[in-house]
Formats: C-alpha cells, structure tokens, sequence
C-alpha cells in the first residue's frame, strides 16, 4: 500500500502559507505554480488507484487491470518527476541512473527506462514497438502478446512477436513487487521534497 497521508502531508506543506504560491507562479517567465497544482492532484489519483489492488503479483488481474496498475505507477512517476524540477529548479532526471529495482531487466537498460518498456510492451502501445536495441530502425517492429502469468517465469509475461520471418519471439517477464517497489521508491521522494520547500521558506 502507498500510505495515502504522505501526499497529504506534502499539499499542507505547500498550503500552510502563500510562498510556495508566491515563489512558483511567476519563476523563470512560467507559471510553475501550475505544475505543482497538477502534479499533487494526479499523485492523488494514482495512489488512490494503486491501493484498490491488495495484492498485485497474486495473477488475479487482466490485461487491463495490469495496464491500469502500470500506467498509475507512471503516472506518479512523471509527477514527482515534475515536482522535482520544479523545486529542485533542475532538468536532471530523478533517479535517472539508478539500476536497482529490475534485476530481470534483459535489455540493459536503468530502471527508468525499462519501466517506460514495461508500460509500453504490457499496454501503452503494444502493437506498435521498437526492436529492443534496436529502435533507430524503423523497419524492425514487434507486436505483444496479452499478458498472462502461464508462458513466462514472472508474475505476468507478454510475448513479443517479430515482423521479420525467422526471427524468434521474446518472451518479457514482470514482477509485481519490483514495479511497486520503483514506485513507491519515487513516492517516498515527497518527503524530501517536503524538506527541500520548508528549508526554502526558512531561508526566505
């Protein structure tokens, strides 16, 4: 469970006075404000869906229902993300090297990344994907399959499908407590965030 009080906690915190709004509306000729608006209300949503699944990796769900659960996960991600930007007044990625929560990962890439072709393969475009390394040609594509926990070795498994003749499948595995733990280690970002606009007023 994503423990609802800790995005609360951090709406007080940009509400309990006027300089979060006062510092953020009018910042390098944007209004910033927005974005912090819209990112607490969307994080809002995504925990409150992510906690209507007790027990992600038990194969209960369906194709939907995994594609819900992920695309909430990202929908989080790409909020605190924004909110890191904007506090941090950054564009470096958040976590953007990080290679801890994937020990499955069979393309290499950081954990960011992989989770991008994660939501990608199990939902977000699934008849419509790049050759795994080999995305700058265009003629090489794959297609997924609908996920299911019986062909692969993790809690749910696509199979990924070629377009060229004799080329074998790939068979892409997730675990469910891996995708919850890249999440919530995004999540628990909120509190440092918390620290850094306290420590923002306090200077002020």
């Amino acid at each position: 469970m994503f423990d609802r009080q800790l995005i609360e906690e951090f709406r007080n915190t940009v509400n309990d006075t006027d300089f979060t709004l006062f510092r953020y509306r009018e910042k390098q000729n944007q209004n910033l404000w927005s974005c912090i608006c819209s990112a607490m209300d969307w994080i809002t949503v995504a925990v409150d869906h992510l906690n209507t699944y007790p027990n992600v990796g038990a194969r209960k769900l369906g194709s939907i229902e995994i594609y819900g659960y992920i695309v909430s996960v990202d929908i989080l991600v790409e909020a605190i993300q924004q909110l890191h930007r904007v506090i941090c007044s950054t564009t470096k990625q958040l976590f953007g090297k990080d290679r801890e929560h994937f020990s499955n990962n069979p393309f290499g890439k950081t954990d960011l990344d992989y989770f991008k072709s994660i939501r990608a393969c199990f939902g977000a475009h699934p008849v419509n994907l790049h050759e795994p390394g080999q995305e700058e040609n265009r003629k090489l594509r794959r297609f997924a399959s609908w996920s299911g926990g019986n062909f692969g070795a993790g809690d749910y498994s696509i199979i990924l499908y070629s377009n060229q003749i004799g080329v074998e499948n790939i068979y892409l595995n997730i675990d469910m407590t891996q995708v919850f733990a890249f999440g919530k280690k995004y999540y628990n970002y909120l509190r440092t965030a918390i620290e850094i606009l306290q420590k923002q007023y306090a200077d002020f």
